[in-house]
């Protein structure tokens, strides 16, 4: 199963910018989905969203890559 474009997804408002909520759902998701290859999967995403041309699916997927790599680290990421 493929994970939708952010850029087209839908909100509650119907503005088509993604909330808090859908972007560490989204993060949440390609980590079930991919695993340990879920920040390839991000470069994957990035790199075609790029290509397209489209820098609103690219700004929402650097926000929901970021949020893969925070929730990989773990609870104690950071913590000496």
């Amino acid at each position: 199963m493929a994970c939708a474009p952010v850029s087209t997804c839908s909100t509650s408002c119907g503005s088509g910018v993604a909330t808090e909520r859908e972007l560490w759902a989204a993060a949440n998701m390609v980590l079930e989905q991919h695993g340990e290859r879920a920040p390839l999967f991000d470069a994957e995403r990035l790199g075609a969203l790029a290509l397209a041309g489209d820098a609103a699916g690219v700004a929402a997927w650097q926000a929901i890559a970021r949020r893969v790599a925070a929730l990989s680290a773990g609870p104690n990421a950071g913590e000496s």
